[in-house]
């Protein structure tokens, strides 16, 4: 008899939690290959340490990640965390980076520090943040140095913080990039 047929027959707490069950066996076991192609994936680019990446990848694809909380008090979690695939998700971003000027070793650095970049669109997010560094006369290395500017959305948050300070405070550009790597 089926996990259906047993429902139609008025079992349904039963059929119930056996259908939930079945579900989340499913969830887990796609999820694994998603930490298990992710950590492939990780070690490819430079990463070696199981933990590190278990961590990365905790951070990146769980909303409530412990590791979150632990670093930095006043998040309760990564908002954009979801399943990541390595060709969708993962490849995209780190060409993305590498395209915006940063080296391997700095890319590792990146993610390593800010794992929730992983979660980030390429396009959308990753390329307008480094263009508008640029555009202020800052480089991918100040990005290298303090990952947790990705953080900062540039409409959001990073142009009224650059314009304040600019505006209002008279900073120069390199006052400017000093005072980001404090953000």
């Amino acid at each position: 008899m089926t996990v259906v047929t047993q429902a139609k027959k008025g079992k349904d707490s039963d059929t119930i939690s056996a259908l939930r069950e079945a579900l989340d066996v499913g969830r887990r076991s796609e999820l694994d290959q998603a930490y298990q192609e992710g950590g492939s994936f990780l070690r490819s680019i430079g990463f070696e340490a199981n933990a590190e990446i278990s961590r990365i990848l905790d951070v990146a694809m769980n909303p409530n990640s412990l590791f979150v909380t632990l670093r930095d008090k006043k998040r309760a979690g990564n908002a954009l965390a979801r399943r990541l695939d390595v060709d969708q998700d993962m490849k995209p971003v780190v060409e993305c980076l590498r395209s915006c000027g940063l080296e391997q070793a700095q890319i590792v650095k990146v993610i390593s520090d800010h794992p929730a970049v992983l979660c980030y669109s390429p396009e959308e997010r990753i390329k307008p943040f480094f263009e508008y560094l640029a555009s202020i006369g800052i480089g991918p290395e100040k990005v290298a140095r303090r990952p947790s500017l990705l953080g900062l959305e540039v409409n959001a948050s990073l142009r009224r913080i650059v314009n304040y300070l600019q505006e209002v405070d008279g900073k120069t550009v390199e006052e400017l990039a000093q005072l980001l790597e404090t953000i």
